[in-house]
């Protein structure tokens, strides 16, 4: 009985993640996440119109993984409901997950806790990138292995990959100053170029992994073609 209740879940696990619409509205967040860390020189009128539109940008992603799901995904192979229960046991559910999110959360800016600023004041900042990159790649690997789903797992690799890249391990932590005649002195942060950078090059390999397992995903589950009465 268990064996079966377990191969029920993890067929669930797979129908959830291999059509690409998650990682569709994760690529696009993510890629939002990037724009929105810019280091760009700009008024608090434009730094508002760019919050708005970053806020706007994901409710747009929620909503349109939602109806590519409705649209292309459930007509042919139907809905499953991935956290069955009472609202009492998914509430008991989610305490767990809370105190391991703030576990995580501390491990993430240990960097800033643990290195010294140095000169800049930007060093343990600039680390921060490392640690939830690596992070973010352990939980997408783990998400790959669990739902059996073997993009992840290559998205995982990228990710740690990326990084490592995009940290003080390459580039060190030294300040970026560019002048203009607009702006006369901007100092651009390490901490800054690595978050846009990095989070602006997975919200692409997101949306490549996701739109590769959409299309993949449309050719094995064609929509019900429908008849048409002529009477």
């Amino acid at each position: 009985m268990n064996d079966r209740i377990s191969s029920a879940i993890k067929r669930i696990q797979h129908y959830q993640f291999e059509n690409g619409t998650y990682e569709l509205q994760t690529g696009l967040c993510f890629f939002l996440a990037g724009v929105f860390l810019l280091p760009l020189p700009m008024s608090s009128s434009t730094q508002g119109m760019i919050q708005g539109a970053g806020i706007a940008g994901f409710i747009l992603a929620l909503l349109l993984g939602e109806y590519f799901r409705r649209r292309f995904v459930y007509p042919p192979s139907g809905y499953v409901n991935g956290i069955p229960g009472t609202a009492k046991k998914r509430i008991s559910r989610f305490w767990p997950v809370f105190l391991l999110s703030i576990a995580t959360a501390i491990m993430i800016v240990s960097p800033i806790l643990l290195i010294d600023g140095g000169p800049a004041g930007d060093a343990g900042a600039a680390w921060v990138i490392l640690t939830t990159g690596l992070f973010l790649s352990v939980l997408t690997a783990f998400l790959g292995l669990q739902s059996r789903v073997p993009r992840l797992l290559v998205v995982a690799i990228i990710m740690a990959g990326l990084a490592i890249l995009f940290s003080p391990a390459i580039f060190g932590t030294r300040p970026y100053i560019y002048g203009s005649h607009q702006t006369p002195y901007w100092v651009i942060y390490a901490s800054q170029l690595f978050s846009a950078g990095y989070f602006l090059s997975i919200g692409v390999v997101f949306s490549i992994s996701g739109g590769i397992g959409f299309l993949n995903y449309l050719h094995a589950n064609p929509l019900p073609v429908e008849v048409v009465d002529e009477q």
